[in-house]
């Protein structure tokens, strides 16, 4: 299971169109993570993220973004970004007590 910050941006925001895609492809944003803060409970000001370069106007893909995916001026996001639960922890047999003296058999 990979983690949610890891996934494709395409996968949680608008349909996209064609040009988004390309300026998304162009500013090198390609995961969630890199428009989100590190909670992803809030959408990130476009100066803050992770693109490539910050010139000219804000992409429409961003205003996209903004207007379908956030409420309010804080920019929260409406479905945030959730890490996965891992359900299978890593178990060890070998007791790590220091209390309880343990012998073998």
């Amino acid at each position: 299971m990979q983690d949610a910050f890891q996934e494709a941006i395409i996968k949680y925001y608008p349909d996209f169109t064609i040009l988004d895609i390309a300026s998304l492809r162009k500013k090198r944003i390609i995961y969630a993570k890199q428009v989100t803060d590190r909670s992803g409970l809030y959408l990130v000001p476009y100066p803050e993220t992770e693109a490539l370069n910050h010139q000219g106007p804000i992409p429409i893909w961003y205003k996209k973004l903004q207007s379908e995916c956030t409420i309010g001026p804080n920019q929260v996001l409406i479905s945030p970004l959730e890490k996965p639960i891992n359900k299978s922890l890593p178990t060890s047999h070998i007791p790590n007590d220091s209390t309880k003296i343990y012998y073998r058999h």
